[in-house]
């Protein structure tokens, strides 16, 4: 394998040649290499314990049904694959994004450097709004209204049908397009912290 290029493993691997070497390459090759296997779907119990948390996400987006195997566990690598396949999730349930809220909080309650590394992608409220929205009963009238309009009526609706991602896009797009106006305290304080403290981690 030492002799192989490396476009050249990457070519094998697209092209499903040399498969008997696979799990050998899994063991041993480069990051690259590893993180190609990882994303075709091949030895997910293996890369799923990678120390390079690049291979552990791309495993877990390939073996979406490995989620609850790793969405409790504290390691960084574990806990960074599970918020990239939830945040594109559409169908992630409360469960699933209440148990990732759950970790955060406890990492995000020391004051570490790893701390960092958790704010910068925290969107807990965002995953707190995608589950208020999807327990959410539209009337018929509400649903002849655009989102737009679901969230000027302080509406959560609004998020419905989104992922997690879309529902941080979206917002973004929204406060883009309404210079000087910031998007969440446009929502009434006591609407947004009903929505957020029916789903607190200090209740759980």
């Amino acid at each position: 394998m030492d002799m192989i290029p490396t476009d050249k493993l990457i070519e094998m691997v697209q092209n499903g040649e040399n498969l008997d070497q696979y799990k050998d390459w899994a063991r041993h090759a480069k990051t690259s290499i590893k993180c190609l296997l990882a994303e075709y779907g091949y030895f997910p119990e293996c890369f799923l314990q990678d120390r390079t948390p690049e291979v552990v996400i791309r495993a877990l987006k390939a073996h979406p049904e490995y989620l609850p195997e790793v969405i409790n566990s504290t390691k960084s690598k574990h806990i960074l694959a599970a918020h990239e396949l939830l945040m594109d999730k559409r169908d992630a349930t409360e469960s699933e994004l209440l148990e990732h809220i759950h970790v955060l909080n406890d990492k995000l309650s020391h004051n570490t450097y790893e701390n960092l590394v958790y704010r910068e992608l925290d969107c807990r409220a965002e995953m707190r709004l995608k589950i208020a929205a999807e327990k959410s009963t539209l009337t018929d009238f509400e649903k002849t209204m655009t989102r737009e309009q679901l969230y000027e009526t302080h509406n959560v609706a609004w998020a419905q049908g989104l992922t997690v991602s879309e529902i941080a896009e979206w917002m973004f797009d929204y406060g883009k397009a309404h210079p000087g106006m910031d998007v969440w305290s446009d929502w009434d304080t006591t609407d947004k912290d009903d929505w957020l403290d029916e789903y607190d981690e200090d209740d759980e």
